[in-house]
């Protein structure tokens, strides 16, 4: 009986992120879900996509990431199915995280009043209005810059 020459990882294989289980989709191809080379995982918890080298483990963002990237999602359909579902959950999972930090924004601007406060509010309605149910926003560049300017501020309890 022949034996598979494909190297099997010694660990689980990880998120960088949040140290969750990469997981993969079960295809015709693999009904298993194993995780093989040269393929695409995700980590459940982040939905963060990882290319899988030959070696089992995630690549790094090196300058052929993209192209390693693109030729996983495209050798199976059911696997470029799965990556679009994935980044689009991602996507609309995000635009929720930035839609509920523009309320807690609002809250933090009105206690901190300020000679800006109406165009900041105005800024933070726009965007959150802007998003629609798939997480894509249509809001103008200068409205996103001053959006995305204040939530920071509000992390770091600073407004200048």
């Amino acid at each position: 009986m022949r034996q598979s020459i494909t190297p099997k990882p010694s660990n689980p294989l990880v998120c960088d992120h949040c140290g969750e289980s990469l997981e993969t989709a079960a295809t015709a191809q693999n009904p298993s879900a194993t995780i093989t080379a040269n393929s695409l995982a995700r980590c459940p918890s982040c939905l963060i996509l990882f290319v899988i080298g030959s070696d089992l483990q995630p690549l790094s963002l090196l300058s052929d990431f993209g192209a390693a990237f693109e030729a996983a999602m495209n050798a199976n359909p059911e696997i470029k199915e799965w990556a679009e579902k994935t980044l689009e959950t991602l996507r609309i999972r995000r635009a929720a995280e930035i839609k509920a930090e523009c309320v807690v924004a609002r809250v933090w601007l009105i206690g901190l009043g300020g000679s800006d406060l109406a165009d900041d509010l105005a800024a933070l309605d726009a965007y959150v209005a802007g998003f629609d149910k798939k997480g894509f926003t249509n809001v103008t560049d200068a409205v996103r810059r001053r959006a995305s300017g204040i939530l920071p501020q509000m992390s770091w309890g600073t407004r200048h």
